[in-house]
């Protein structure tokens, strides 16, 4: 059986997972939200009330927090067991095909024969 490189190395997939979450999320927080935010002070500054400066450290922690979910997620999939599931259901790492040709070639018992070989009856 093979085993994808997600099980091989369940630690490498979750901070692969969190880096590639972590990167956008930033992105977002950096070119969409400060345009959101100075709408929001503004309409607040009209208002008369002050937001609290820790609002962009609030947004970066939660950036953070969702990359690190997607993380711990990555490595819940990388287990055995849940791979097996997630196979099942058409979602493992391994693709479909590669899966099937690999159960018809374990239940075909490809296994060469040897050219001495005399079964013993």
């Amino acid at each position: 059986m093979t085993t994808s490189t997600q099980v091989q190395h369940p630690d490498r997939a979750s901070v692969r997972t969190f880096i590639q979450t972590l990167i956008p999320a930033l992105a977002l927080l950096v070119v969409a939200v400060p345009p959101f935010v100075d709408i929001v002070l503004d309409e607040v500054g009209k208002a008369g009330v002050n937001l609290p400066e820790w609002l962009y450290l609030a947004l970066t922690g939660a950036s953070v927090a969702w990359a690190l979910v997607a993380a711990i997620v990555a490595r819940v999939m990388a287990i055995p067991g849940v791979e097996k599931v997630l196979e099942r259901i058409g979602i493992g790492t391994e693709p479909k095909r590669a899966r099937l040709e690999r159960l018809a070639a374990e239940e075909a018992d490809e296994t060469p024969v040897p050219d001495d070989y005399e079964p013993k009856h």
